[in-house]
Parts: structure tokens; C-alpha cells; sequence
């Protein structure tokens, strides 16, 4: 059931070819389980495209809990003085968010499986702007740690 015309080998499933083309240029072969073809070669090609928005989507995601761990650190004296916070508080108010961040990591791939990527990172991003704002407001140390792991959670979903 394989097609030779282009030089390549394309897999015909009910008549239909289930080759993926792209700008690439480079196939990445799986061998086939099915025993009735054996030796069959399934061929992928990936977008150039697809690959770079894959590449910034990464970035952009890691670059927010980099932001936030550097914003925080340049704005630790002022919130101590206003707060009038322990170092104990200091250091968990820092924290918080790398471990909530953990959380909204573990619960990505289920958001994910649930209502999509597109929405799942939608999701993320809006709940990163609203605890930026929360913690923005904050006026005591329990509000301001409740919006710190709220956005840590939104920082480990865009992970």
C-alpha cells in the first residue's frame, strides 16, 4: 500500500495518502507497527513555522517566572518597610511562587487535555495579569502571598 512518485514513500490509509508536508524539508521516519506492512515507513515533515511559535511560546513562558523572580527582588525593601514584614515573610513571600508554580505545572496537562492548549495558556495569561494586579493592590502579607501563588500557578500552566 505504499505510492512512489515524488521519490518519497507516502503511507495509503482507505486510498488516502497520511503524509504530513511542510516547509522544512526534513522527514522524520517512524516505522509503522502494523504487522500487515512490514517495513512500511510513515513520513513527517515539520513547519518551520509551527517549530518557531513552538521555540517563543517557550521562551515567553519561561521569561515570565524570570520576570517575576526579578521584579520581586528589586522590589523586596519597599514591600518589607510598607508591610513591616519579617525576614521569615521576606523569604516566603520570594518563594511562594516557585513552588505554586510547581502546582500550575502538574495541572497544565490536564487543563490542557480538558479544553485545549490555546485555551489552557489563554487561561494562564489571564490569571498571570489578574495576580499582577492583586499583588499590585495588596495591603497585608496573607493578601499579598494569596495573589503571589495565584500567579504562580498561572506561571507553572504557561510552563
Amino acid at each position: 500500500n505504499t505510492m512512489e512518485g515524488d521519490g518519497s514513500r507516502d503511507l495509503l490509509l482507505d486510498g488516502k495518502s497520511d503524509r504530513k508536508t511542510t516547509e522544512l524539508g526534513e522527514d522524520l521516519n517512524l516505522e509503522d507497527d502494523n504487522d500487515n506492512d512490514e517495513g512500511a515507513v510513515m513520513t513527517y515533515k515539520i513547519r518551520r513555522s509551527f517549530l518557531y511559535r513552538c521555540i517563543v511560546t517557550s521562551a515567553l513562558g519561561s521569561l515570565l517566572l524570570g520576570y517575576d523572580l526579578g521584579i520581586i527582588s528589586g522590589a523586596l525593601i519597599p514591600i518589607e518597610d510598607d508591610l513591616d514584614l519579617s525576614h521569615v515573610q521576606v523569604e516566603f513571600m520570594t518563594s511562594s511562587i516557585l513552588f505554586t508554580s510547581i502546582l500550575g505545572s502538574l495541572m497544565a496537562g490536564g487543563i490542557a487535555d480538558l479544553f485545549g492548549r490555546k485555551k489552557g495558556l489563554l487561561a494562564a495569561a489571564s490569571i498571570f495579569c489578574a495576580g499582577s494586579i492583586g499583588m499590585a493592590c495588596s495591603m497585608s502579607f496573607a493578601v499579598l502571598i494569596t495573589w503571589r501563588c495565584i500567579t504562580g500557578l498561572a506561571v507553572g500552566m504557561g510552563l
